[in-house]
């Protein structure tokens, strides 16, 4: 190889010099050179090496690294140090760094301290390009150490045992577990510190490289720290610090949130709450989670009001109210305890987010008539407050859907306290064809839902029924209106009680008088009409004379014209109408008493009146009377 080297590595001879001796035979030959190697200008493996390796444990066959420069020759003059590095998480090098010499680099002690798997080592020196070696297959190599799996609780209870058990494994230099140490214990001690270890120090026989501990307990002094050490077949293992407490009596804002606060913004001054015992140390044992209530409940909600206790603190990110406008104060509660309410937010109006309608257009418009009601629109935050800020500018009302419609007046409002108002309103529309109006403003828009029905409108309308009998109802009637849309009726107390319709029939309870109006609905070509109240009188009838019906002789059957008689009457007489009948027939008082019966049967079969009967026997009539006492 040496010999290759100086053919390649080293300039032509430039002379050969000769020299003899006059006491001998023998020809020394110089070789002078007029220049030194190239500079290398990149790196290479100069033999092969292993590509399976145990972790920690050396390659079978050692990595040389040599520096070489562009017709691949070594440049010998070159020591800079070469490093060997592996991109996978959790993976170190040992012996990684070596100086070349002669231009190469040998790593006869490099070790890989990793996962069970694959990798590629990268080696690198100087300014050159580092070069990649084939994958190499990491095994499982000697136990080396013991390793803290699971650490216990950072925060312990005094006389509790730990929320968090440790968990400790014999492992090689990469952390995998050495499955076949199944004897021996592991015992956790104080390692630093003033505390007891009282229950569950040992955990048990390792079982495949590992040993978990159950009811591990230190008792010690609130507020006072601990480490432990775990030992086991490697060298002891030490664990983070452990904070001692007492058992959580108590919430405790750490840090109060911001006084003001726009609705939906989250709160610049982020709220931290401790949990504590009963000497005020953090209970760092604790981590439950803590949830935000504002109050009042109801309206209000919250963003990001639940957080993770952390070792005993909430620390709130992102917490925002979102309210109405008002002051509002937040308390926190982890399911055990709830804190004290917060010094008070005042919850502003937020950006604005939205233009809404809040007085919905008419839903059915004559074309070219104002509408009845106007729309009104607000801009408003996320949270529904009304941005009071916005005094400058207008809203607009166009049509976004239906055809052959137009604005004609009124199409603008300005906005005051964030509120446009329209006035005057008016859309001028094919009749029977539906709008939609979409409003812009403040840079926002909103399409409504109100459709909006365009109709004619239709001819006066009115009542024609204004008089009504005391004991009877009355049905209502109309005249007027256009097109085909129903009538409804609906009626006020004038003077009168009871006053009630259903359909078209109109009750009451008393004389006196009834306002009525009837509404004729809108159909593809008007829009509903309503009438004038109308003025429903309720009278008595006047009272009528007295009726007789004559029968024959020794006889109480009601004749045709008998009847007729008594139909006559009925239509004078009302349910609140009180008769009395007499019945007449000579000398024969079964005979008067069945006359007058049959008169009374004939007429509440027509009419609910109320009826006293009477009979005589000293004239000579076969008759019956029937006279109207009141009504």
């Amino acid at each position: 190889m040496h010999v290759r080297n100086l053919l390649r590595g080293q300039k032509l001879l430039s002379r050969v010099v000769v020299s003899s001796a006059l006491l001998g035979s023998t020809f020394v030959v110089g070789l002078a050179t007029t220049a030194s190697a190239v500079a290398a200008t990149h790196l290479a493996f100069t033999s092969s090496y292993s590509t399976t390796v145990q972790s920690g444990q050396n390659f079978a066959t050692a990595f040389q690294v040599s520096l070489e420069d562009g017709t691949s020759a070594v440049d010998t003059a070159n020591t800079s140090v070469i490093t060997a590095t592996v991109a996978a998480a959790g993976v170190t090098v040992t012996s990684g760094s070596v100086a070349a010499v002669a231009g190469v680099a040998n790593f006869p002690s490099l070790w890989i301290n990793a996962p069970v798997g694959t990798y590629t080592i990268t080696f690198s020196g100087g300014s050159l390009p580092s070069i990649n070696s084939s994958l190499i297959t990491v095994n499982i190599g000697p136990a080396s150490k013991l390793v803290l799996s699971t650490e216990p609780s950072a925060g312990a209870i005094t006389g509790v045992a730990m929320a968090r058990q440790p968990v400790v494994k014999v492992t090689d230099s990469g952390g995998n577990v050495i499955t076949s140490v199944n004897t021996g214990n592991s015992t956790a001690t104080i390692s630093t510190g003033v505390g007891v270890v009282t229950a569950g120090s040992l955990s048990g026989t390792f079982t495949a490289g590992v040993a978990t501990f159950s009811g591990l307990t230190l008792t010690g002094a609130s507020g006072t720290f601990n480490t432990l050490s775990f030992s086991g077949p490697q060298p002891s293992v030490i664990s983070t610090s452990i904070t001692m407490s007492g058992a959580a009596t108590q919430l405790v804002i750490a840090t109060q949130p911001s006084t003001t606060a726009g609705t939906g913004v989250a709160l610049v001054l982020q709220p931290i709450i401790k949990v504590e015992d009963s000497l005020n140390n953090v209970v760092v044992a604790d981590n439950s989670v803590m949830v935000a209530i504002v109050l009042p409940s109801g309206v209000p909600t919250l963003t990001n009001g639940a957080v993770n206790v952390v070792n005993g603190v909430a620390t709130y990110v992102g917490l925002a109210i979102n309210a109405p406008i008002g002051n509002y104060t937040l308390t926190f509660a982890n399911g055990t305890f709830t804190s004290a309410p917060s010094t008070a937010v005042a919850i502003t109006a937020g950006a604005p987010s939205k233009l809404v309608v809040t007085t919905e257009p008419s839903s059915f418009v004559a074309s070219g008539v104002a509408m009845a009601p106007q729309p009104v629109v607000k801009v408003e935050d996320a949270s529904g407050n009304v941005v009071t800020t916005i005094s400058t500018g207008s809203a607009t009302a166009t049509i976004f859907s239906g055809v052959g419609g137009t604005i004609t007046a009124g199409a603008t409002a300005n906005f005051a306290a964030g509120v446009a108002t329209f006035s005057g309103l008016t859309l001028t529309g094919v009749a029977g064809n539906t709008y939609k109006l979409t409003f812009t403003g403040a840079t926002f828009g909103v399409n409504d839902t109100t459709s909006i029905v365009v109709g004619a409108a239709q001819v006066a309308l009115s009542v024609t029924s204004t008089s009504a009998v005391w004991g009877r109802s009355l049905t209502l009637t109309a005249t007027g209106g256009s097109g085909t849309g129903a009538l409804t009726y609906a009626v006020a107390a004038g003077t009168a009680t009871g006053c009630a319709v259903v359909g078209t029939t109109l009750t009451y309870t008393s004389l006196g008088t009834c306002l009525v109006t009837v509404t004729k609905a809108a159909d593809l070509t008007y829009i509903a009409a309503t009438s004038p109240v109308a003025t429903v009188t309720i009278a008595k009838l006047p009272l009528y004379g007295t009726v007789r019906v004559s029968f024959a002789k020794n006889s109480n059957g009601l004749s045709g014209a008998a009847q007729a008689a008594l139909l006559k009457l009925v239509g004078k007489i009302t349910a609140k109408s009180h008769l009395t009948v007499t019945g007449y027939a000579p000398g024969n008082l079964a005979l008067a008493q069945h006359r007058a019966t049959a008169v009374v049967i004939f007429l509440q079969g027509k009419v609910h009146a109320s009826f006293a009967r009477s009979y005589q026997t000293h004239k000579n009539l076969q008759a019956a009377d029937v006279k109207t006492i009141s009504q």
